[in-house]
């Protein structure tokens, strides 16, 4: 309550005020790890004034007096719910706005905002007289919307302020006859949602818009609906039907759905690759959150896979850094659908899919993290069994599978990255054209320059590479390679001014920007690549010993720095040609693809199981399913989705893995 009572509210262009620490940092920070995942309903409309896109779950009803039912929460939302019940909250409240709220009533609800929500231009309903957001978001950028906009007017473009939404931060609007305001859509390179609670105080005898409570006294959204039935209905409706053709459908899992370099270049790899081996082919990608409009690829939730199945000749997993069982893979970066395992549900329930509906399985050279727990190891070792074709991108990761799967024949091939050069074009395109004449270096060569955080403890290497760079004429170009991992302009702080754009530039100007570069001064493994793989000259952190970096050492023109300025050899700039160890690469990954190429071949749609569907459905739910583990003991526990025909399945299913791996399932 100090953090109200200490706030200086703003007059202009109305009655507000920001309140930058509202929260306790621990507290906020309980928060955030905690903010539910489901119980959402989805509320999404136009009631004259404005157009709103919102999900939310209710804390407190309009005028109750206790906190709502939360028994998937941890209990401090229900301490949250306490206070804001509390006297001292709505003094607090009084005192900072002026407005008196002895007569009032008040209801609080967790809001949660996806890519493509928003609100427009409004002022609230004449019944509200205070609002009060609370934000948990353990980082927001700008350029990812979601950002309170104070208005002057009603126009959208008329902005006074605009808010970012940071963890235990908050703001309070008074409402009156030009309280404009409004929430900016959150973009589709946002890696998370935008998290709130809202808190909105009426005049008495209103009746909430939102919420109503039924005869069994529960509370119910009366603008919305479940979230769960809006997912299956909008996947019905948005997606487009898969149709057999006579052209190969390749189903992709992996993380299309960030703003990360390689990861979007995956797609682009493989379609160019397939395509020359196999003809046009329609590859359809499936990641935790569906994808389209102003985002580089059309991606599909992976629940939506199940579904799709039947229809594809390969699944293809990965690439990227995907084989793991880690639980932060970035910040908020979740599945948006319950059904999707976070994180299984990226490599091994596509892998189960596969393997329940006959479809040919190939691992397109992704890696691996150790901590897999040994209970996943019969439904690895099952998923893999029989697959088409298994590779990975470094010894390190080969072995950490093999030691789940042993009898699993395992590959170890390039990064399909170093084959960028295939989808460079021969002339400049527009967009890089464009990209120069913005930053008006048309005829000057330049360095990049990765503004990521884990560049931070070698900043004093970095600050000396760009005074080399600007001593032999080149300027200096900020280009975050991973936004979703942090990196943005202006984050190392470097000591000269440096050339940056508005706008991250899609995956190939992106990968067109590095080829044409002096040299590249980055901690990504894919702008390495791009690097070494075109013969730009790399600039890049002292990496420890049987990390995925460690494929880079082999190429030349590759320098290393470490944390106390040392830069081992000498810089230098320009381009040069790639070099032999670059050719064999490439001489690697033409056997790769066309192995790939060759297990599309090798399916036969005739031959499938007829009776998979049961099994499918089964072996999506199974990551959810696995409980424990002892060495020989694995526990299934909860109800698998489906009809009575899942009881057949499961039965065919635990005896496969009897069979396959001597194990005594429950």
């Amino acid at each position: 309550m100090s953090a109200l009572r200490a706030a200086i509210p703003e007059v202009a262009p109305f009655e507000w005020a920001r309140i930058r620490q509202a929260l306790a940092p621990d507290a906020a920070e309980r928060l955030l790890a905690t903010f539910p995942k489901t119980g959402f309903w989805l509320i999404e409309g136009e009631d004259g004034e404005k157009s709103y896109s919102y999900a939310a779950r209710p804390l407190i009803a309009l005028g109750a007096d206790h906190v709502v039912a939360l028994p998937d929460l941890d209990p401090i939302w229900a301490d949250l719910g306490q206070e804001l019940l509390s006297v001292e909250y709505r003094e607090a409240l009084e005192q900072l706005t002026g407005q008196s709220l002895q007569d009032a009533e008040f209801e609080a609800s967790i809001w949660r905002w996806d890519c493509g929500h928003q609100i427009g231009p409004h002022r609230d309903m004449p019944e509200k007289i205070v609002t009060q957001v609370l934000y948990f978001s353990e980082e927001w950028r700008p350029e990812w919307g979601g950002t309170l906009r104070i208005l002057n007017s009603g126009d959208p473009s008329d902005v006074f302020a605009d808010i970012l939404p940071e963890n235990g931060s908050a703001s309070v609007l008074v409402r009156s006859d030009h309280s404009w305001h409004a929430v900016s859509r959150v973009a589709a390179a946002a890696p998370q949602p935008r998290r709130s609670v809202i808190v909105t105080w009426f005049r008495r005898g209103t009746t909430s818009p939102v919420w109503g409570v039924d005869a069994d006294g529960v509370v119910r959204c009366t603008a919305g609906i479940p979230e769960r039935v809006r997912i299956h209905r909008q996947r019905d409706k948005e997606r487009a039907p898969l149709t057999p053709t006579d052209r190969p459908q390749i189903a992709m899992a992996g993380t299309f759905d960030v703003a990360n370099f390689g990861d979007l270049l995956f797609p682009l790899l493989a379609e160019h690759e397939l395509s020359k081996r196999l003809g046009p082919v329609d590859l359809h990608l499936y990641s935790y959150r569906p994808m389209s409009a102003d985002w580089p690829h059309r991606v599909q939730s992976l629940a939506d896979l199940p579904d799709d199945i039947d229809k594809m000749d390969l699944v293809l997993v990965g690439g990227g850094e995907i084989i793991h069982a880690e639980q932060v893979i970035a910040p908020g970066y979740l599945p948006i659908d319950p059904e999707v395992h976070h994180p299984l549900g990226l490599w091994l329930t596509p892998s189960l899919i596969a393997k329940a509906a006959g479809v040919p399985l190939v691992w397109n050279a992704p890696s691996a993290l150790e901590g897999i727990p040994t209970s996943l190891n019969p439904l690895i070792a099952t998923s893999l069994e029989g697959a088409g074709y298994l590779s990975f991108r470094d010894a390190r990761s080969a072995r950490i599978l093999q030691a789940h799967a042993p009898d699993s024949a395992l590959q170890v091939v390039p990064d399909t990255a170093f084959g960028i050069g295939a989808l460079l074009p021969e002339r400049a395109s527009s967009g890089y054209l464009e990209w120069r004449a913005e930053l008006g270096i048309a005829d000057r060569g330049y360095l990049v320059v990765e503004p990521s955080p884990q560049l931070l403890p070698f900043r004093d290497a970095v600050v000396s590479i760009t005074a080399l760079a600007r001593e032999r004429g080149l300027v200096v170009v900020e280009l975050p390679i991973g936004p979703i991992h942090g990196g943005r302009p202006g984050l190392l702080d470097l000591p000269q001014p440096t050339l940056r754009t508005d706008t991250w530039p899609k995956p190939l100007v992106l990968a067109e920007i590095l080829a044409g570069a002096e040299g590249i001064v980055a901690i990504s493994l894919h702008a390495g690549i791009v690097a070494v793989a075109t013969g730009v000259p790399l600039f890049a952190p002292q990496t420890r010993e049987d990390s995925k970096f460690e494929l880079l050492n082999a190429f030349s023109r590759v320098t290393r720095f470490d944390v106390a300025g040392e830069i081992t050899p000498e810089p230098t700039f320009g381009r040069s040609s790639p070099g032999p160890s670059v050719d064999l690469a490439l001489r690697q990954l033409e056997d790769h693809w066309n192995q790939v190429a060759a297990t599309v071949k090798s399916g036969n749609r005739d031959e499938r199981p007829a009776d998979s569907e049961s099994m499918v459905r089964l072996v999506a739910a199974l990551p959810h399913l696995v409980a424990d583990k002892t060495a020989d003991t694995m526990e299934l526990v909860g109800r698998v989705p489906g009809d009575g025909g899942d009881a057949h399945a499961t039965a065919d299913f635990e005896s496969r893995l009897v069979m396959a791996r001597g194990t005594r399932v429950h």
